[in-house]
């Protein structure tokens, strides 16, 4: 029998910062204050905020386990910590990439594989795109207030378990990025497709908040061969 889906969108203790991102990168849009192009490079770019977050969320497990004495399997030490950093930026260069090779063809001043030059041209030209990135830092903290240390998760998961844990909603998230892209270089109802990539994104967040602990796929990484530090 399939589990069931749940997914809590009434406003909570838990979404209440979903809420009010949707509602505040609406607005913007509404009062031209932002476009569809920020929106969307913004959550790209919130890829950044969320691997930041799951660091600090791995070195809390870390800290908890070596304070209590917790049994912890083998791989289980900073090493993975370091091990994550080196895998999420390699991860997140690959869609930098493929995002910038889409955007180029709106953007001449793009170039797909000059990255932190892209990021440069985006902060300085891209109108809009600061205060919706300083609401998700802000989404993205509450959310780890919230959701991770008020109800001390750390205490009931490993890093290794956690090792995969942005993966599956960075996946879904970065799909939605790319495919609003699409839309916007053979649309031009982009404020429309601005608002359903919005939502979809919501979507996806009040899934991770309903479903604490959970992940959008299984690992199938082999950690058998790596050291503990």
């Amino acid at each position: 029998m399939k589990e069931k889906i749940n997914i809590h969108i009434i406003p909570n203790r838990k979404n209440a910062f979903i809420w009010f991102n949707v509602l505040f990168v609406i607005a913007l849009l509404l009062a031209g204050e932002t476009n569809a192009f920020s929106i969307v490079l913004a959550y790209f770019m919130e890829t950044l905020i969320i691997g930041a977050i799951h660091v600090l969320k791995m070195c809390k497990i870390l800290k908890h386990a070596n304070a209590t004495g917790v049994k912890r399997t083998p791989n289980n030490g900073g090493g993975m910590i370091l091990f994550f950093i080196f895998h999420y930026t390699f991860f997140v260069a690959i869609q930098s990439i493929f995002v910038f090779a889409l955007l180029e063809m709106k953007d001449p001043k793009i170039e797909a594989f000059s990255i932190l030059k892209n990021l440069a041209h985006i902060f300085t030209t891209y109108e809009g795109i600061y205060p919706i990135l300083i609401s998700l830092a802000v989404f993205n903290i509450a959310d780890f207030y919230l959701n991770f240390l008020v109800p001390k998760a750390y205490q009931n998961i490993t890093i290794e378990e956690s090792f995969v844990g942005p993966y599956g909603r960075i996946i879904v998230q970065q799909f939605a990025v790319i495919l609003g892209f699409f839309f916007f270089i053979f649309s031009f109802a982009l404020d429309i497709i601005a608002i359903l990539i919005v939502g979809i994104k919501a979507t996806i967040d009040f899934y991770m908040t309903s479903n604490p602990g959970k992940t959008l796929f299984k690992s199938n990484i082999d950690f058998s061969k790596m050291k503990n530090s």
